[in-house]
């Protein structure tokens, strides 16, 4: 089972930020929201997301309508 609540940041040569994320709790996912958010609002450009093949379709692909929470594909 993945560790869950864990991101790791990777800079690459290139100067692209690598992101992978395992499980985020219910009561952590709105802050790695806002830490994802302000890390791409200070860097700039444009996000891509790629899925693992182990990634769990389910809780990857979602959105909270609610509160303006969306993943792009």
């Amino acid at each position: 089972m993945p560790q869950q609540d864990r991101m790791t940041v990777e800079i690459t040569e290139a100067g692209l930020f690598k992101i992978e994320t395992d499980g985020i709790s219910q009561a952590n996912h709105g802050a790695a929201e806002v830490l994802l958010r302000v890390m791409l609002d200070k860097a700039g450009g444009k996000p891509s997301r790629t899925l693992r093949p182990q990634a769990n379709l389910a809780h990857a692909l979602h959105a909270h309508a609610a509160d303006g929470h969306t993943h792009e594909h």
